[in-house]
């Protein structure tokens, strides 16, 4: 009798750590298959954050782009300026000259001489005051402003860099609330950057538009 309680319990007991190493390799199972999903989760993170990284270059090299074409486009503004005030000298000294003709030819009176010359100075002024005040100055070479600000800031009167340049905050922000418009990150930065466009330091500008992000000052 005795030996076959000590027979039952060792069967017992067998049965036990049969149990526990079902249970045992079931858990081992169920751990590998865990890290082979692991495993193909770290595979598609690689293959999505290599994926980002070529947009991230991407993306800089346009970057990179569009700030050189930048730079070429605000070296070429004294150019065109300085040709459009040779356009304006030409303009002038043609209707000077017509006026000379009118004042030595016998048949035209003093009156309408001085009127063709009066409409001369009149084309020159005005031109000259499009350009140096009141001119619609392309405010999109500003880093942060893009058609809508442009247009807003128009709208207001601030058309010009040199208009800008002596704009506070608060004008601008008038500015930009009058139009619906409220995020403006890269305001504060404007007036400094037209600055240097007033200036025709366009070196500076470059150079003040490597220290921006997204037309906001990082620093």
């Amino acid at each position: 009798e005795l030996l076959r309680r000590r027979l039952d319990l060792a069967e017992a007991e067998v049965h036990r750590r049969e149990r526990v190493a079902v249970d045992a390799d079931d858990t081992h199972r169920r751990t590998q298959r865990e890290v082979l999903d692991a495993r193909g989760e770290a595979d598609a993170w690689r293959v999505e954050l290599e994926a980002l990284r070529v947009v991230h270059h991407q993306e800089i090299s346009r970057l990179r782009e569009l700030r050189a074409q930048t730079h070429t486009l605000l070296t070429a503004i004294p150019e065109a300026r300085r040709l459009r005030a040779e356009s304006i000298v030409d303009l002038t000294e043609q209707h000077l000259t017509g006026t000379a003709s009118l004042v030595s030819g016998e048949s035209v009176s003093a009156g309408s001489a001085d009127r063709e010359t009066n409409r001369a100075a009149g084309v020159v002024a005005s031109v000259m005051t499009e350009t140096s005040t009141t001119g619609g100055d392309d405010l999109q070479i500003i880093e942060g402003i893009g058609p809508k600000i442009a247009a807003a800031l128009h709208a207001a009167g601030i058309g010009s860099f040199v208009r800008l340049e002596a704009a506070s905050p608060s004008q601008l922000r008038d500015a930009l609330v009058s139009s619906g418009l409220t995020f403006a990150p890269s305001l504060p930065t404007w007036s400094r950057q037209a600055g240097f466009l007033v200036r025709g330091d366009v070196g500076g500008l470059s150079e003040y538009h490597s220290e921006l992000t997204a037309g906001r000052e990082t620093r």
